[in-house]
């Protein structure tokens, strides 16, 4: 009981690290059955990398697990199909390929310093006090079971795909290359066919059978059940209520908990450093002789190294760098520069300009913080100990009557039942919910928290259980269901049918409806978003997946021809047009499209055979 206290009023950040590894690690029972087909060689190629089963199952199990978490249930292999789990997947995986491939064709690289503050951020590996902990990043890095190095590459990734995307909404310049590129994408127009199965061409007059309207109920039968339901009285108070005595800290605790906390407020040595980063050994060596001439930082970046490269990199100890780095950073005397090093992001030609050696925090610098963070032990000890008295009398057999009386908690009564939205109010509380649900018939809980400084406890005085809804009373509904799953797989399965056969270059016998469209950044149509997703990776001839449109209606596309503008007439490349945002998503789209027909996206259509099957 205490455990869980002292973890939520001191330790908070910890407990949404843990659910956010809860969540991470989060592995759905049952879906590798979904997807589980002969080894194959790769699941897509791009430019030379292959992506291997485990990459696209590890993000495969990733999406599912966070779709079932949202809807409350597990997936099955048609809802996989029909919501174009698999295809969403894919795609954003060959996009995130593709970025980065583009980023280092260009030289788009992040300085180590950009990763380090993204990191830091990271409110995960954030401590009670809102700052970076080392302590709570190492628990997490080793907790997934991944190497520091590999999860700094991932971030390192992350905010080279982040700056490439973020530039199209942020008023910022690409490289000239990227705006003509971009430009160029945003201009283009596509000839496609939509081949459309409309519901008005599926309506059934049949009529379900008893056995049928049994079979959906069994099917849905935890929307058909009547909520369970509980009396209970409970007390509430805080923890002002239960405070014996004012808490006063003294001047010689505090400074006796400073020398026994010393440790705490230990700084190693930092350094002060600059850097310049270039693409070649040469290149840097070049650099370093040019600084050793008396050039300016930046007149050496700009002629030698990553002009996107901050020279200037914050005050920083040797852990903070790789041992390679670090190693090179601190061997050398103030103004001193380093051989060239090598990183993932070229070679550093090193210059430390400050260095402040190791030392402890004085006294006076932390007193009041100090002074600050043993009031809050001390109350916490003091609410503690109450809490322990309480939890024992209620042990001990004492009434809720009895203890409201005594302590002047205030008392109440009510009706819980169970999914009862949060309105905000204590009693509607997830953990005074959960809490109250998990006892038996006059079961007494122990003291626990509804929400920011207010306690309960909380009794089970009447059960009313769950029950199965009488068939007859829900038979309006179970026919509505039932019509409308035989109308949407009757549609699907046209949907199916027609596109084999278009493929298969026959003549469909289907009721479907078609609709050419000029596909520009202009388009305003009703598309489904997963098929212009879609769109974006397809070849002239080719089909996209079968999606639901926003009527309900299943459609697929054909992709026809595209027309780029010439590059010649995009002269001023200094400027960006800033699209609104439907404007903007195309042109994202259009330009990832742009991305992989130039590095060539090959994906493993074996690999996806059996997924529909």
């Amino acid at each position: 009981m205490l455990d869980f206290f002292r973890k939520r009023v001191v330790n908070s950040i910890a407990v949404k690290a843990l659910m956010i590894l809860i969540v991470a690690a989060f592995v759905l029972v049952g879906v590798g059955d979904l997807f589980r087909r002969p080894s194959q060689d790769y699941v897509f190629k791009v430019a030379g990398y292959k992506c291997s089963e485990k990459e696209w199952s590890d993000a495969l199990n990733q999406q599912i697990s966070y779709i079932s978490q949202n809807i409350g249930r597990q997936l099955s292999q048609e809802d996989l199909v029909r919501g174009g789990v698999y295809q969403s997947v894919l795609n954003r995986l060959i996009d995130r390929k593709v970025v980065l491939l583009e980023a280092e064709k260009i030289g788009l690289v992040v300085s180590d310093a950009m990763v380090q503050k993204s990191i830091m951020e990271y409110p995960a590996f954030k401590n009670k006090d809102g700052v970076f902990d080392k302590t709570v990043f190492d628990q997490f890095i080793a907790q997934q079971n991944i190497s520091e190095e590999k999860f700094v590459q991932m971030m390192r990734d992350e905010v080279v795909f982040e700056s490439m995307l973020n530039t199209l909404g942020a008023n910022m310049l690409l490289p000239p290359q990227e705006v003509r590129q971009l430009m160029i994408a945003s201009k283009a127009s596509k000839d496609i066919t939509a081949y459309i199965i409309d519901q008005k061409d599926y309506v059934s007059a049949q009529e379900p059978t008893e056995k049928d309207l049994q079979e959906v109920m069994q099917k849905n039968k935890d929307k058909f059940m009547t909520p369970e339901s509980r009396a209970v009285t409970y007390l509430t108070f805080a923890p002002q209520d239960a405070a014996k005595e004012k808490v006063v800290i003294s001047d010689k605790e505090v400074q006796d908990a400073y020398e026994q906390r010393k440790f705490m407020f230990e700084r190693p040595e930092r350094r002060e450093v600059f850097h310049v980063v270039a693409k070649t050994k040469e290149l840097a060596e070049k650099a370093k002789e040019a600084l050793l001439a008396g050039q300016s930082f930046d007149k050496v970046m700009n002629d030698y190294g990553n002009k996107q490269t901050e020279y200037k990199m914050p005050e920083i100890t040797k852990s903070a760098l790789s041992p390679e780095m670090g190693d090179a950073v601190f061997a050398l005397k103030e103004k001193a520069y380093s051989d060239p090093v090598k990183s993932p992001m070229g070679f550093h030609i090193f210059m430390v300009n400050k260095i402040s050696a190791a030392d402890v925090v004085p006294f006076e610098q932390v007193k009041q913080m100090l002074r600050s963070q043993m009031q809050v032990e001390k109350e916490f000890e003091q609410f503690s100990a109450f809490v322990r008295a309480l939890d024992a009398e209620v042990a001990g057999g004492a009434s809720l009557e009895s203890l409201a009386a005594k302590y002047n908690f205030k008392q109440a009564t009510a009706n819980l039942v169970v999914g009862t939205k949060d309105d905000g109010s204590m009693k509607t509380s997830a953990n005074f919910i959960q809490a109250a649900f998990s006892l038996n018939l006059n079961q007494v809980s122990s003291v626990a928290p509804a929400s920011e400084g207010v306690y309960f406890i909380v009794r089970v005085d009447g059960i009313t259980a769950s029950q199965q809804r009488e068939l007859n009373s829900v038979k309006k509904d179970l026919v509505s269901m039932w019509r409308k799953d035989l109308i949407m797989s009757r549609m699907y399965k046209a949907a199916q049918d027609l596109k084999i056969a278009l493929m298969g270059g026959k003549e469909p016998n289907i009721a479907f409806k078609t609709q050419v469209i000029k596909m520009n950044n202009g388009y305003k149509g009703d598309l489904p978003d997963f098929i212009l997703r879609d769109l974006a990776g397809l070849k002239k001839g080719e089909y996209s997946e079968i999606a639901l449109n926003a009527a309900n209606n299943y459609v697929f596309i054909q992709m026809g021809d595209t027309y780029y503008p010439e590059k010649d007439s995009f002269s001023d490349l200094k400027k960006l047009i800033q699209p609104d945002r439907s404007q903007g998503q195309v042109i994202l789209e259009q330009y990832m499209g742009y991305l992989r027909g130039k590095y060539s996206v090959d994906i493993n259509k074996k690999y996806f055979d059996t997924a529909a099957e």
